[in-house]
């Protein structure tokens, strides 16, 4: 028999020590033994580290007079996004008197701080969307002035002003085109290695996470979904800009531009 207790704050166990539980088993029998620690485990989580204790399940089913029996079981999927999968497809396993919970049933409040903290990032990314949409409409803006002599003189030799729309709504859409996968090329190689080397957080700030019972490192995703939606956002943002040199070619005045008006 052993007993792995997880890091302790109160009662300064060493590897070698006995640990005594008193508890009650199962109904109402009494539940006291004493353990020898074999590992002392520190998590980031101050609940988790004072709170909990590993034993073999034959030992805690003889420690609780509960042989072949469990009181709850957790299931731990290989890639968090499966978890609604999985979640579907056992919910036509389990029967009553089981009850099948995920993470956010048990933790309310856990999810209840990161729907804030996704708040916090959709406003901030609306902020980094307009500065993004800014840009690309003076790049295009900068563009269209800078050419107005040569539209003039193309206009007056005899191509029609809604050619030369296409033809412009097509260079927009290149430039957006290149802008978004240049940036994707850039930054992937960079966001495969933080995926694998997150930033480990330290001094106040890790230890403000650490009171809030989250791990202190600042990782990154990789997933797909991420770097699609982004694509899109730009993109779309790029045919909106693309209205400006539709509408300032339909009011092109070609004998003003000809002169440098």
């Amino acid at each position: 028999m052993f007993g792995i207790v997880r890091n302790n704050y109160n009662l300064k166990l060493k590897v070698g020590d006995t640990l005594v539980i008193i508890g009650q088993g199962y109904h109402g029998a009494s539940a006291a033994d004493k353990y020898p620690v074999k590992g002392i485990l520190e998590f980031p989580s101050p609940d988790l580290s004072k709170t909990f204790i590993y034993m073999d399940i034959q030992v805690a089913q003889e420690l609780f007079s509960a042989p072949n029996r469990v009181t709850s079981m957790a299931l731990i999927v290989e890639n968090q996004q499966y978890l609604d999968i999985a979640y579907k497809k056992l919910v036509s396993l389990v029967k009553k008197p089981l009850t099948l919970m995920t993470w956010a049933d048990m933790q309310p409040e856990l999810v209840q701080m990161i729907d804030s903290d996704k708040a916090g990032g959709v406003l901030m990314i609306s902020i980094l969307y307009i500065v993004i949409g800014f840009g690309i409409f003076g790049t295009i803006m900068m563009l269209m002035a800078e050419r107005k002599r040569e539209f003039a003189v193309m206009i007056s030799i005899g191509m029609k002003k809604t050619k030369l729309i296409i033809i412009v709504i097509y260079e927009t859409i290149l430039i957006g085109l290149l802008g978004v996968m240049s940036g994707f090329l850039v930054s992937s190689p960079i966001i495969a290695y933080m995926s694998f080397h997150p930033i480990l957080l330290g001094g106040d700030a890790a230890q403000w996470m650490i009171d809030m019972g989250i791990e202190p490192v600042f990782a990154f995703s990789i997933s797909p979904d991420v770097f699609a939606k982004q694509v899109i956002v730009i993109f779309a943002m790029v045919l909106i800009v693309a209205i400006y040199p539709i509408s300032s070619i339909g009011k092109f005045n070609v004998i003003k531009a000809l002169r440098g008006q």
